[in-house]
């Protein structure tokens, strides 16, 4: 559709329910396999016309974007001010921020940095008459009452159309390895690292009936902190022929764990530290 804005959008949604036509939103259509299969005819309402930056204070740690940006464009946008969504999104350059956060979609490193549920601060949307309507704030301590925002995270569309989001940002961490090594077996592995004195963001291990366990850690903080942690690994005896992936090789490793993840792929284990 024509970059009309949210006038449009509120247009087509107000047709809609005058005519009372189903509606499917759409942002990146990365996640459609998720849904349902349609079973009545309705309208596809796209939020690619809605992609502007409304608002970022980067000393805040905050940033205000209209549903349509793509998560790569928004990571470009905090970049210039070393910081970072850390929620892990498959094909960043086409999966939008409304739509990957209605299907509240997170990877690996949701064990040490959390959901999106954990981010949204605000969230303005279209509802089914038409209508707009917005929930929370452009600041952290907004929530007076009950957080309607987290409502739309996995929401999938059955609530509104999204088309604008505050989120809390972080740093970008100094240092970023993945630690990659085989294990003999998998019996108390869980406990040990339990019980290491490291803090990994992602603890991945990919078992298949023909090889030895194959185990991915994760380590993000300043660079004295993340080595520290390494040389624990070492001497840990859980690992062994242990490969230290770094800078920007460890960015692309962990990009595609995230578009490859699924049930067959793999086991994510949850590891309290």
């Amino acid at each position: 559709m024509p970059d009309e804005g949210v006038d449009a959008l509120t247009k087509l949604v107000k047709d809609a329910a005058a005519s009372r036509q189903p509606i499917y939103p759409i942002g990146g259509g990365t996640q459609q396999h998720r849904l349902a299969d349609i079973t009545e005819p309705g309208i596809s309402i796209s939020t690619s016309s809605i992609t502007q930056l409304i608002d970022y204070p980067h000393e805040d740690m905050t940033i205000t974007v209209q549903a349509g940006m793509t998560i790569a464009n928004l990571q470009r946008e905090l970049a210039k001010h070393h910081q970072s969504l850390p929620i892990d999104i498959p094909y960043p350059e086409r999966a939008t921020v409304g739509g990957s956060m209605a299907a509240n979609i997170s990877g690996p490193r949701k064990l040490g940095h959390g959901t999106w549920r954990d981010y949204v601060l605000g969230v303005s949307w279209i509802n089914d008459q038409g209508q707009l309507a917005k929930a929370g704030g452009r600041v952290v301590k907004n929530v007076a009452g009950y957080d309607f925002c987290k409502l739309f995270c996995g929401s999938l569309g059955t609530l509104g159309i999204i088309t604008q989001v505050t989120m809390k940002v972080k740093p970008l961490p100094e240092k970023r390895v993945i630690v990659q090594s085989t294990v003999e077996h998998t019996k108390g592995l869980s406990y040990t690292l339990q019980h290491l004195p490291i803090r990994p963001v992602a603890v991945c291990l990919h078992q298949s009936s023909s090889e030895k366990p194959q185990l991915a850690i994760m380590l993000e903080d300043n660079a004295a902190a993340v080595d520290w942690s390494i040389d624990q690994l070492l001497h840990s005896g859980i690992t062994q022929n242990q490969t230290v992936i770094s800078g920007t090789e460890a960015d692309f490793h962990l990009q595609q764990m995230v578009n490859r993840q699924s049930p067959e792929t793999g086991i994510v284990v949850k590891v309290q530290v």
